[in-house]
């Protein structure tokens, strides 16, 4: 059958990394999906994306790897589109964590510690995997209709390790990117672009990414002059919900997520074990 022998098009969903995205019904059983279909190029990464969220499919914190196509053109990606989950809409309301905190301002607890904890598990399993996800922000983290994030466009996503082939160049959002991976900044003498390039396997930079998403959700924007985080400090302190402040290991947390040395930033499973996701 073809495409449209098996699936019903109603809507454009939005864009991810690689292509656009389509809102559909299957015909077999009037299941909702999201399809995401990208043109055969040579630099092509989708086979990787279905091959990567095939692989870590089933997670609760992960949109749902449900099939794939492929013609002599196209590659076609389906996953789950459930409750108001809609992938990269511009139109829906609450589709995605940026969404949520546009409308909200920020998350208040305890919603910041449920939510960003799912996040991090998701990004667990990932690294559990030797898997990157490469472009972390709450664009790509949508929030279904019980509030429940799950991290989606795996675009960049690749796998590392041994066999995996190296990777020096930047990709995902540059301005969010990890200080080592920044040009013309003032990286410290010890940790030269060159220097962290050679060492550079991605998982450090998802870590970054993970930081600037909590450090988000509490204070409900970026840092002012994301620029600046490699030469002082983030002001933590500086919260403009008053009525959300946030706790000494909510902060702790956050400092060795956007730690400058990524040799000495916390890996995913430090996170996992942090005293603020530990406690109730």
């Amino acid at each position: 059958k073809s495409l449209t022998e098996k699936f019903e098009f109603h809507s454009i969903l939005g864009y991810g990394s690689n292509g656009v995205v389509l809102g559909a019904r299957r015909r077999s059983d009037n299941l909702d999906v999201a399809i995401k279909y990208i043109y055969k190029t040579p630099s092509s990464k989708i086979c990787e994306e279905v091959n990567i969220l095939r692989e870590v499919s089933p997670h609760p914190s992960i949109i749902r790897y449900i099939d794939s196509f492929e013609d002599n053109n196209c590659i076609y990606l389906v996953t789950e589109k459930s409750g108001r989950i809609v992938l990269y809409s511009t139109t829906c309301n609450t589709s995605s964590l940026f969404d949520y905190i546009e409308l909200n301002g920020c998350v208040p607890p305890p919603e910041q510690k449920r939510m960003f904890k799912a996040i991090a598990e998701a990004v667990y399993a990932l690294h559990s995997h030797n898997i990157v996800h490469g472009d972390i922000k709450e664009e790509n983290i949508l929030i279904d209709s019980h509030h429940n994030p799950k991290l989606c466009d795996f675009g960049h996503a690749r796998h590392i390790g041994n066999n995996a082939p190296p990777h020096f160049a930047v990709y995902g959002t540059l301005e969010l990117s990890a200080p080592e991976l920044m040009p013309n900044l003032n990286v410290p003498a010890h940790l030269t672009k060159t220097h962290v390039v050679k060492r550079f396997n991605g998982m450090a930079q998802d870590i970054w990414a993970l930081g600037l998403v909590l450090y988000t959700m509490t204070h409900g924007e970026l840092p002012l002059n994301h620029s600046k985080v490699i030469s002082k400090e983030i002001d933590l302190t500086s919260n403009k919900y008053k009525e959300y402040p946030c706790s000494y290991n909510c902060i702790h947390l956050i400092r060795r997520m956007l730690t400058v040395d990524m040799k000495k930033r916390a890996t995913i499973q430090e996170i996992i074990n942090h005293p603020w996701l530990k406690k109730k």
